[in-house]
């Protein structure tokens, strides 16, 4: 699971958590099954109240900008959803890796939706994804802080590894959130490797936050030999070989995640 705190929401729907299903779309048809993202919210927190809202969903057809959502399909995924807030936009943004058994060619793309339509879906409703983004085989780390990126270019940040990588290195792209007709899209910029020197590579979910007018990684290190610990590693702008080593914080996970406010106390997680 993966929380979301989407500031832009009304109270009721602003807290949510987000789940990757155990039951298959086109269960025993294993050449097409696919997992749905679900969701529950909570109005105060999810000290006393909780309640379900069923599938993600990513609208295909949008009448206006931020208008009526005319159709939509289910968020694919077998790997965690990434959440971030973009406050330049005053918007939530989600990152996923789409599962498309179908399509092998859309299987596995690395995308991008910007913003929460407010519909019967109980806000569950995100705009028309990205998919440009190119294709990932990690969740992927997603944070966001305006005109942070880049040495003051870009709003937000997202890591990946590359399919075609047999080293899972890690990749960064910048992108801000534009108006375009009729969502929210990210315009991404070239990629580029987390460091040029190697060994920063990982095949498990990757955490990125901004914290304290800094950008933070961390990432399980995938080695041929063992383990390889919980790395963490920071940086001013964000761009390729500015990241600092900061330390390793364990040495069995499955990959870590991150709760940042920006400023104050903030925590990385992992499980042994």
């Amino acid at each position: 699971p993966i929380r979301g705190h989407r500031r832009e929401l009304s109270p009721a729907y602003r807290d949510a958590v987000f789940v990757t299903s155990r039951n298959a779309n086109n269960y025993g048809n294993r050449a097409l099954e696919t997992f749905s993202i679900k969701g529950y919210l909570s109005a105060n927190a999810f000290d006393s109240t909780v309640s379900y809202i069923g599938d993600l969903r990513e609208c295909t057809n949008a009448s206006g900008f931020y208008g009526s959502c005319s159709q939509s399909v289910n968020v694919t995924s077998s790997r965690r959803l990434s959440i971030a807030y973009d406050d330049a936009v005053d918007r939530t943004v989600y990152a996923w890796v789409d599962q498309d058994r179908g399509n092998p060619s859309n299987d596995r793309d690395l995308r991008v939706a910007i913003g929460t339509y407010n519909s019967s879906y109980y806000n569950s409703l995100v705009t028309a994804p990205s998919s440009s983004l190119g294709k990932s085989d990690v969740s992927p780390g997603l944070a966001c802080k305006e005109d942070q990126a880049g040495s003051g270019v870009y709003d937000c940040l997202i890591a990946y590894t590359r399919p075609d990588d047999p080293k899972n290195s890690i990749r960064l792209k910048g992108f801000l959130s534009w108006n375009i007709g009729t969502h929210w899209a990210p315009l991404p910029t070239s990629e580029y490797l987390f460091s040029s020197s190697g060994w920063h590579r990982t095949a498990s979910p990757i955490a990125l936050f901004y914290h304290s007018n800094k950008w933070w990684m961390a990432f399980k290190l995938a080695l041929a030999t063992g383990g390889g610990g919980v790395r963490l590693y920071s940086s001013t702008t964000g761009s390729t070989d500015s990241w600092t080593y900061e330390t390793s914080v364990s040495y069995t996970s499955n990959g870590p995640t991150a709760i940042s406010d920006w400023t104050g106390s903030n925590k990385l997680s992992w499980t042994k």
